[in-house]
């Protein structure tokens, strides 16, 4: 039996949509989805034991309306819960208020007298981290990050504001803390790159098939195509939005749900072009449902963009377990295995993003349903949290039985 510390940001569901409802600035909703299947797939297990806390990931006041974060127990699904972390909710004393309370509760679960102990983490939390890590060495447990993002490669935006000088700082420290880890899981094969030879394992996604419905009906779907996520010009939200430019079908439409630095130009775009239609930041179920009504889903972020190398995006597992036909670019960051199941485009230019869209299009319906379902149960077969959680916890036993033979 493995006896795991969890520490991240996951909260439970219904919090967080609240959080997504009432923030200025949005909680990532693929962090929380990452988090959650990640401990629901290291319960089911069975093989481990879990204590798990957090710190509560919303916007400083008054970004947020929340100026306290009061200490509670989030029941996060069936017999698992984590103890969020209090804090007061203001720039610099918040993460230090965070790692004076998570002090105290890791150093109780490193008494207990329990074998075989493992700190887990997932998300870059620079006073927390630091504690967690020199903690670890004190009691000599094996510490290993989740590595969704790095320090390095982090894209930052333009930032004129007089936090920026510490912003800096702040990645510089995150940098150093990050090559303290003993292991890591990571979601590329290039990250390996930023781990200095350390031991890892690649788990680019995990899903819960109980999320996703079976697709049914698929011969009723709108003729409409659907983008999801993030709406950063850097993610090419923008030559999506062109491509209507140039297409003069009044049938298709093209439905864009999220949020992000390019959404107040897709507000005029949709003014403008009623095929367009702009429906803000959902929440998961109301996403999960228009995935499976849609015609065609798309993703389409630049591959020669550096920080793709490091990148999969969640939404792909999300969109290929719809059963929708996907359509995307063929990221580096993206095993081969996927490309078989979707389809892609090679040039980003909005004629040829238009033209790879009318021939998909064109596809008897019912090959197109056939090819979306053969798309979905390939990631609900081979990348769900059960078989994901199995290799993480084959992955903290082979390390654990290598520390004990040495």
């Amino acid at each position: 039996m493995i006896d795991i510390f969890y520490f991240g940001s996951v909260i439970n569901d219904d919090r967080f949509n609240d959080n997504v409802k009432n923030g200025k600035r949005k909680p990532s909703s693929s962090a929380q989805v990452f988090e959650m299947n990640i401990l629901k797939g290291l319960r089911n297990t069975e093989k481990c034991n879990l204590t798990v806390c957090s710190a509560e990931s919303i916007a400083v006041f008054p970004g947020s309306k929340k100026l306290f974060i009061r200490f509670r127990n989030d029941f996060l699904f069936d017999d698992v819960c984590t103890s969020v972390l209090p804090s007061i909710n203001l720039p610099f004393i918040k993460s230090s208020i965070f790692a004076y309370f998570l002090k105290k509760r890791f150093k109780v679960w490193a008494k207990n007298g329990a074998k075989n102990k493992v700190l887990l983490t997932y998300g870059q939390y620079t006073h927390p981290t630091n504690v967690l890590l020199k903690l670890c060495q004190k009691y000599d447990i094996k510490c290993i990050d989740i590595l969704a993002d790095s320090p390095s490669i982090a894209l930052s935006e333009e930032d004129h504001t007089f936090f920026s000088y510490f912003k800096g700082l702040n990645r510089k420290f995150n940098e150093k803390l990050q090559s303290r880890f003993d292991y890591y899981v990571i979601l590329t094969e290039h990250f390996k790159e930023f781990i200095n030879g350390k031991k890892s394992i690649v788990l680019e996604c995990i899903c819960d098939e109980n999320e996703f419905l079976t697709s049914s009906n698929k011969e009723h779907k709108k003729n409409v195509v659907f983008y999801a996520g993030t709406l950063n010009k850097k993610y090419g939200i923008d030559n999506i939005c062109k491509v209507f430019m140039i297409d003069e079908n009044k049938d298709l439409q093209l439905w864009i749900a999220g949020s992000g630095d390019y959404e107040t130009e897709i507000i005029k775009i949709a003014q403008y072009d009623s095929r367009i239609k702009f429906l803000g930041r959902l929440n998961r179920e109301d996403i999960l449902k228009l995935e499976q009504e849609c015609s065609l889903l798309i993703n389409l972020r630049n591959p020669n963009e550096y920080f793709t190398r490091f990148s999969f995006p969640s939404k792909m597992v999300e969109y290929m377990a719809s059963g929708t036909p996907v359509l995307t670019t063929k990221l580096p960051g993206i095993p081969d295995e996927y490309f078989d199941y979707v389809f892609t485009v090679d040039q980003l230019t909005p004629i040829m993003i238009f033209e790879r869209i009318k021939e998909i299009l064109t596809i008897d319906s019912n090959e197109l349903v056939r090819f979306g379902e053969h798309a979905r149960n390939f990631v609900i077969k081979n990348k769900n949290y059960h078989k994901q959680g199995h290799k993480l916890v084959c992955f903290m036993e082979e390390i654990l039985s290598e520390d004990n033979n040495n």
